[in-house]
């Protein structure tokens, strides 16, 4: 027979749960550091080929490994307003002129 075992689990208090819990991230966090990451790259991308549009972004993206829909970068592109590849080129000027001023 096998002796049966008796586990005594201790019983945390609301305090120290809410401790536990105020150290781990909301998943809606995560979600916005993905995004972050995300836009940074589609942008240093857009950056360095500003004629490309949604789709041959997702292509370049696509040889780096990074697996993103077209629909999702031209979300992103139209949310910055660089959805026209015109636009695109007078953001990466810019850039640069800010670039310049600076040194």
């Amino acid at each position: 027979m096998i002796a049966e075992r008796t586990i005594k689990r201790k019983r945390n208090t609301r305090t120290e749960l809410a401790a536990v819990f105020s150290r781990v991230k909301k998943p809606h966090e995560y979600l916005s550091e993905i995004h972050d990451f995300y836009s940074k790259i589609i942008l240093a991308q857009v950056y360095n080929n500003p004629k490309h549009g949604a789709k041959k972004l997702s292509g370049l993206l696509m040889l780096e490994g990074i697996s993103l829909s077209p629909n999702y970068i031209y979300k992103l592109l139209v949310k910055r307003s660089l959805n026209r590849s015109s636009l695109r080129r007078f953001w990466k000027d810019n850039l640069e002129n800010q670039k310049e001023m600076e040194l």
